[in-house]
This record gives structure tokens, sequence and C-alpha cells, in this order.
């Protein structure tokens, strides 16, 4: 060991975003107006989550 550390460490070729121009960053994207970003289909009311089955019935009955 001759005290160099630096020698001993090789450069490794510049990876793919080494490779892209820093002006791509420079400029932002257009702006997305909010009645762009809003669903243009109504929701739909959420399922059933019991199924139509009333839990609390199907509990006392399994008690009989």
């Amino acid at each position: 060991m001759n005290g160099d550390a630096d020698e001993s460490v090789e450069e490794d070729e510049p990876g793919p975003v080494a490779a892209v121009p820093p002006d791509r960053w420079r400029a932002l994207p257009a702006r997305v107006r909010v009645e762009d970003q809003s669903t243009s289909v109504p929701a739909s009311d959420a399922p059933d989550p019991e199924g139509g089955r009333n839990p609390d019935n199907d509990w006392l009955l399994r008690g009989v």
C-alpha cells in the first residue's frame, strides 16, 4: 500500500442519467387545468359489502 487510495479506484462509464442533457429539466411541463383532471364519468354506488344479508341476524341464528 503506497498511500494513494485514488489510484485503485477505476472510473465507471457514465450511466443513462449522465447521458441525458441537463437542459431537459430546465422547463416545467405544460399546466393541466382542473377541469381536465376531474372524471367525466359519474361514480356509481358502492356494492353492498354485506351482500344483502344482515350479519347481526346471522350471528344471532348461529347461537340458536
